[in-house]
């Protein structure tokens, strides 16, 4: 049986993303396939799979992961070519993992970023948590004051050009983006491409877990969203 347990990334891993940014073509692919699955792909649903179940085991969420391919969209114009220099994991809430937070993980040449994000959340989302904002301004003013004072991750999103609205100085950077992220990037190192890599990311997203349970809170009902994107 074949072990899939995460034993680190290796320097033949960098050395793959460096160079196709350099060689992006099926015939250099074809050629270093086998390096991709074996030294990228397979170690990172190795990773995948540890953190969801460390999540789990620490923090109580169920989720299931996935793990992204190196191949772009052929549907699409590819001018950069047709494989991408980083892949990704997320931890995914069943169908929700485009319109919800989710936790994710991403290798490149230079590092690992991680975090989480709503970064395809329906309008709804957001209108909630600004809601939810308006209401209880001493709960969310809470909640952002742990995420600045631990100062580890950034927040990520891009906000309104015409402000929705005012709350107070902490909560209106928050109140007026159009979706919410956070994130943190640590260029490689002995440690990170270690195989406590993913006790590490555990360890790591402590931060992050009340947050995720607050904005989950926001989640417009799954069965509501679909309705609405279809009568797009």
């Amino acid at each position: 049986m074949k072990d899939t347990t995460f034993t680190g990334f290796e320097d033949a891993m960098i050395d793959f993303f460096w160079a196709i940014r350099f060689n992006n073509n099926r015939e250099w692919f074809a050629e270093h396939k086998a390096t991709y699955v074996e030294k990228i792909y397979e170690p990172m649903k190795a990773l995948a799979r540890e953190v969801c179940a460390g999540m789990e085991a620490r923090y109580g969420l169920e989720s299931l992961w996935r793990c992204s391919r190196i191949y772009r969209d052929a549907r699409r114009p590819q001018p950069q070519g047709p494989y991408r220099d980083h892949i990704w994991f997320v931890l995914a809430q069943q169908e929700r993992w485009s319109i919800a937070p989710t936790f994710y993980a991403e290798i490149s040449a230079e590092g690992i970023s991680y975090g989480f994000g709503s970064y395809n959340c329906p309008p709804d989302f957001m209108k909630n948590m600004r809601a939810a904002m308006e209401a209880n301004p001493a709960k969310a003013e809470r909640m952002i004051r742990a995420f600045e004072k631990d100062g580890s991750f950034q927040l990520d999103g891009e906000s309104y050009k015409r402000p929705k609205g005012h709350v107070s100085e902490r909560i209106d950077r928050w109140y007026n983006l159009k979706s919410i992220g956070f994130s943190a990037f640590e260029p490689w190192s002995d440690a990170s491409m270690s195989a406590s890599l993913p006790a590490y990311l555990v360890e790591r997203f402590a931060v992050l877990v009340p947050l995720y349970r607050w904005l989950w809170t926001f989640v417009p009902p799954l069965d509501e969203t679909m309705e609405k994107r279809s009568r797009r």
